[in-house]
């Protein structure tokens, strides 16, 4: 719920041979209201409250582009809320496309000349030890907040940032496809391997994917944490201990399990060349059975396509299978606001009941509390239902510093060219983690 505090000023209403009765600033101030008379009222001009001021507040974002059918909607009810504490409140929406986004917030929070409030993904740790968020732990939601979320959130005991969209990869398959072929969801990966032989006899691609593009490349290691998982529920704090390595039996067991599927020619072969929308409109299309993807793809596909999809967790080849979530956006108030209050109330009209639900809907979650994202499309029920079905881990991105993010993605292209896959391959991602763990923040 958006919190409003309003600054109340005491004005002393002195009216000839009566008693006024002293009212809020915000009020309509009319002679009924404030028990004066029209003579007096007209003579006598109560004091604005500091949130009748005209004032700007900038909010940065990458995620309310107008690919995002909601956003549209969104922001018109964040400023329709906020405006009922602030009425002349300027918001400046600052959209900044792709992923030269946290490039320039880094270099304009380092420059003292970032927005007010901004949306951030994987970035909390460097920039609380920079000092550039302001500590929201006071706020009712802060405590709250979803497990799994507090990584990306909450640092050295403090909350600086809200969890607004939490999801997870996995995998998303065209259910006509499955249904005409007889194929049912694997529980272990020779399963989820007979099942793409099958798909790929019928002339199909088994699993397509959008690797031009860059990010998608990291969807496909983040997608296959069972793997991980399955041999070592602990290794984040394993790992971060140095009990286990990168390049132990962990990753190990992933980057193995990845090549035996482009091996197989499971994988598309011009994933190294194809793009995410093309990916997609072949999911979309019925050319292509699955692909590593989020709840995101859901909307997209059911809107342009008329196509319903499912989703599982990949499994192992013991049938763990895990659902892992990360946060895909957080929101925090930069540290240089002056006024702490308009920033918060900022913060929380962005992420209120009556606001966000209406941005996420049918294409992510959320780790607030007390909030329901509606999910009519049956690829986000199938993922909500694997949220409460499966045991659930932290996605592999909260505990892995952006350097090592890299290396493995590396990893993931290579296999992908066709090129055979050695543990030592997984070294460089070693010594990145070595150098850089400093910047994860183990809970």
């Amino acid at each position: 719920m958006l919190k409003k505090k309003l600054l109340l000023s005491l004005v002393v209403c002195m009216v000839a041979f009566t008693l006024a009765a002293c009212g809020n600033s915000n009020n309509s101030n009319s002679a009924a209201t404030n028990g004066a008379s029209p003579e007096a009222s007209s003579t006598t001009s109560p004091e604005k409250s500091s949130n009748d001021e005209a004032f700007e507040i900038s909010v940065a974002h990458w995620v309310l582009g107008s690919a995002n059918a909601y956003a549209e909607d969104y922001i018109k009810n964040v400023e329709a809320l906020y405006k009922k504490t602030y009425p002349n409140a300027t918001i400046k929406w600052n959209p900044i496309q792709g992923e030269k986004y946290h490039e320039l917030l880094k270099a304009q929070l380092a420059t003292k000349s970032a927005p007010d409030v901004f949306f951030h993904q994987n970035a909390l740790v460097p920039f609380a030890k920079a000092g550039y968020l302001t500590d929201l732990s006071d706020q009712p939601w802060a405590s709250q907040i979803m497990e799994s979320s507090k990584p990306d959130n909450a640092y050295d005991g403090k909350v600086y940032a809200a969890p607004v969209d939490v999801s997870g990869w996995g995998m998303f398959y065209n259910k006509k496809v499955f249904a005409d072929l007889g194929l049912s969801v694997p529980k272990n990966y020779q399963e989820f391997l007979d099942i793409s032989e099958k798909i790929k006899a019928a002339g199909i691609i088994p699993v397509t994917a959008g690797y031009k593009d860059g990010w998608p490349i990291s969807g496909t290691w983040i997608s296959m944490a069972s793997f991980v998982y399955g041999v070592n529920p602990n290794i984040d704090k394993d790992l971060y201990e140095g009990k286990t390595k990168i390049n132990g039996p962990e990753f190990t067991a992933l980057f193995t399990a990845f090549e035996k599927m482009v091996k197989n020619n499971y994988l598309t072969k011009s994933a190294l060349s194809t793009g995410y929308d093309t990916a997609v409109q072949q999911v979309g299309e019925g050319k292509a059975a699955m692909m590593f993807n989020g709840p995101w793809i859901n909307s997209v596909v059911a809107d342009k396509y008329n196509v319903d999809l499912g989703f599982f967790p990949m499994p192992d080849d013991n049938g763990n299978s895990f659902v892992t979530t990360a946060t895909n956006a957080s929101l925090s108030l930069n540290a240089l606001y002056p006024d702490k209050q308009r920033g918060i109330d900022m913060i929380n009209a962005l992420i209120d009941a009556s606001t966000l639900p209406g941005l996420l809907q049918n294409s992510a979650f959320t780790g607030l509390p007390n909030l329901t994202i509606p999910q009519e499309t049956s690829g986000g029920k199938d993922y909500a239902q694997a949220l409460s079905t499966f045991p659930s881990q932290m996605q592999m991105t909260l505990w892995l510093p952006p350097s090592t993010h890299e290396a493995l993605s590396q990893v993931i292209t290579k296999i992908a060219a066709g090129k055979a896959f050695s543990p030592k391959d997984l070294d460089a991602a070693d010594q990145t983690y070595q150098r850089d763990k400093a910047l994860v923040n183990i809970q």
